[in-house]
């Protein structure tokens, strides 16, 4: 799992785009000229999430959704209560150094196999991780929640203040890419 290790002063808001490609692409004042680490989850066939990291910072600055395996449309489900602390998280990247830790590793990613979810309820989006563990506390930036173990390991995050039409235009991408992949995961 992603582990969050701290918080920095809340950033930019939420922005939020939906294609009839990628069915959630959801960034935080990324900048491209600045060096990215990313940690990507999900069934190589099925399923596909990946969470930009910015290296200097350690900030998550994006959240892809390029494969979805399926979208599960719920009632408003109550947000876990929670301590809640303000700010945006920062990631533990010691993951991506050298054995040595004295360098980044060449490859700057770390893929760990799992099962997410995607689901819509409200003006929300929300990606889960799949994990045994409660939701412990939550950092909230904007109008987006990150929910996190006692640990600090990234159980979900919900995107609120998502328009009706990037809401149906993902769940028409999802609905395309389970035609062409089939029936799997969250029906």
């Amino acid at each position: 799992m992603l582990r969050i290790s701290g918080t920095e002063p809340a950033g930019r808001p939420a922005v939020v785009r939906t294609d009839d490609h990628i069915p959630l692409d959801v960034s935080w004042g990324y900048d491209a000229a600045l060096p990215m680490l990313y940690w990507r989850s999900g069934d190589p066939v099925w399923s596909l999430v990946e969470v930009g990291v910015q290296r200097e910072s350690a900030a998550i600055v994006s959240i892809t959704v390029p494969l979805a395996g399926a979208l599960v449309r719920v009632a408003a489900e109550p947000e876990p209560d929670v301590p809640e602390e303000h700010g945006h998280p920062v990631c533990d990247v010691r993951r991506w150094w050298d054995d040595d830790r004295s360098a980044w590793k060449e490859w700057h990613c770390v893929d760990e196999p799992g099962l997410f979810h995607l689901s819509v309820h409200g003006d929300r989006v929300r990606v889960s991780f799949a994990s045994d563990e409660p939701v412990a506390r939550a950092v909230v930036s904007g109008s987006t929640r990150f929910e996190l173990s006692a640990r600090g390991d990234l159980l979900a995050v919900s995107i609120g203040g998502v328009g009706t039409e990037d809401r149906e235009r993902m769940v028409e991408t999802v609905a395309r890419e389970r035609a062409m992949v089939g029936t799997r995961i969250f029906p």
